[in-house]
């Protein structure tokens, strides 16, 4: 996977890039915070992109006409995203955001059978996003909200144990509902 520096991402313009199909996922080196307009527009090849905390701006169509696209993650707070950032991406199939804000544009073009997965609590430009305004966000995505884990309670404070005995603790996550109850 290639490495993108700093450097890099302020001059890389896939299009004139001849190795643009080959290209099938980034990586985004330390000290990168803005992603520059245009610059994988029709990196065809590209297939999964995952942007770090580091990444506050997508500027305008960076990532236009990525047909190959199936995945995007971002890790952060987005503060702004310019217009046609991820149009023309008909295979994007998975976008998660774990970030609790996202400024900018919004990706209303995605299709049914897109899944869009947030936190609960997500705000859009300020605006939480529920089930009743998610479309005007993300078109005919589904969006599926996680509920993160906030702790873990046991039922005994404290017990003493024979040697040779043994005990059950029932574990219980908090919230109760946190989309992720397993305890291991």
């Amino acid at each position: 996977m290639p490495l993108i520096s700093k450097y890099e991402l302020s001059t890389f313009n896939c299009r004139s890039n001849n190795n643009k199909t080959n290209i099938t996922a980034v990586s985004f080196g330390n000290g990168i915070t803005t992603v520059n307009a245009f610059a994988f527009k029709g990196c065809t090849g590209l297939t999964s992109v995952t942007f770090p905390s580091s990444i506050t701006t997508i500027q305008m169509a960076a990532f236009y006409g990525c047909s190959g696209l199936q995945s995007v993650t971002f890790n952060g707070n987005v503060t702004a995203m310019g217009n046609s950032a991820f149009v023309q991406c008909n295979n994007l199939n998975a976008l998660t955001i774990e970030g609790m804000s996202f400024g900018g544009a919004s990706f209303p073009y995605l299709k049914t059978g897109t899944i869009v997965t947030l936190t609960k609590g997500f705000t859009f430009n300020g605006t939480e996003v529920t089930q009743d305004n998610a479309e005007s966000y993300f078109g005919n995505a589904t969006v599926n909200f996680r509920v993160p884990v906030t702790g873990v309670t046991l039922n005994k404070n404290s017990m003493t144990l024979p040697i040779g005995s043994s005990e059950t603790l029932t574990a219980t996550i908090l919230p109760e509902d946190a989309t992720n109850q397993n305890v291991t």
